[in-house]
């Protein structure tokens, strides 16, 4: 009798146990579909080539491009569907100036809005402040992909900014978005700083061309500098330039060496340096300094 009711009791365990797994699977199932077909909030699914905020120059970027991480067909800009095509679209600004909030819309109601700053047919800026506190009149121009933000002040150094510019491979060019001209001393008195992709310049007009072309080709060598190493070219030791410069058996200038000497012998200053003075004068810079032109030639054809 025990044994019946055991076998009994055993069997409607396993069947309860054989529904509660069905069920679990069912539920699964039910929760991947849902993810499934559940569409992203817009915000988290429309991604701006632009950055928010970015300075739109409109005489060189007529369209703002965005790309969609999932798959939809119903984001509408104006209330128009906008044309999607490889999970990417653009939108025309040729128009727009001033500040503008661009605003999409989708079919669940959600929306999502990117905040610009354009410029108008002159190339001015709007409401811009260049300089805390400081009323100016700012303008952009491109170069070479790169916006270049000024003062009325400094129009005429955009031209030779251009010139330098132009000299310069595009792979070098590659890792800088923006240079700001600050008609201001800064007031440690540098000449120009770098953070990550952009490049400030203090008081810029009032240096003769040949520094003006140093100084500009001294910062840009440094966002050439961290595009090498997100591409393991270099290291932020930069330890094999060292043996370049040990070959060499000098610095390239008395600032790079002293900058070496307070800093551990770090050579990022003294890289710099050798770029700059490297495309202002290749043939000179070859007799100098053999081994690093060797060493440049070959980073700039990797």
């Amino acid at each position: 009798m025990r044994n019946t009711y055991a076998n009994s009791l055993q069997k409607s365990l396993k069947r309860q146990k054989i529904k509660l797994v069905f069920s679990f699977v069912v539920c699964i199932l039910i929760f991947s579909c849902s993810l499934a077909f559940a569409s992203a909030p817009l915000e988290y699914n429309l991604v701006p080539k632009e950055k928010n905020n970015s300075i739109i120059d409109t005489k060189a970027q007529k369209k703002l491009s965005f790309s969609i991480i999932e798959s939809t067909n119903d984001i509408l800009y104006n209330g128009k569907k906008v044309k999607i095509k490889d999970n990417a679209f653009s939108i025309d600004v040729s128009k727009l100036s001033g500040i503008q909030e661009i605003t999409f819309t989708d079919s669940n109601n959600d929306s999502v809005s990117f905040k610009y700053n354009f410029c108008d047919k002159n190339g001015k800026l709007n409401n811009y402040e260049l300089v805390a506190g400081k009323e100016l009149n700012v303008f952009v121009k491109t170069i070479k992909n790169i916006k270049v933000i000024y003062t009325d002040k400094e129009k005429a150094v955009v031209s030779k900014l251009k010139t330098y510019m132009n000299k310069l491979p595009d792979k070098v060019l590659a890792n800088l978005d923006e240079i700001k001209l600050i008609p201001y001393s800064n007031t440690q008195n540098i000449a120009g700083t770098t953070k990550n992709k952009t490049i400030i310049l203090y008081n810029y007009s009032k240096y003769s061309d040949s520094t003006k072309k140093n100084i500009i080709y001294h910062e840009i060598a440094h966002t050439w500098a961290n595009k090498l190493m997100d591409e393991k070219k270099i290291d932020y030791s930069y330890t094999t330039y060292k043996e370049i410069v040990e070959k060499d058996n000098n610095y390239v200038s008395n600032y790079a060496k002293d900058f070496a000497n307070s800093n551990s012998g770090r050579l990022s200053e003294d890289f710099a340096d050798a770029v700059a003075f490297y495309f202002m004068n290749q043939s000179q810079f070859k007799k100098q300094y053999p081994n690093r032109t060797e060493y440049f030639k070959k980073l700039l054809a990797s």
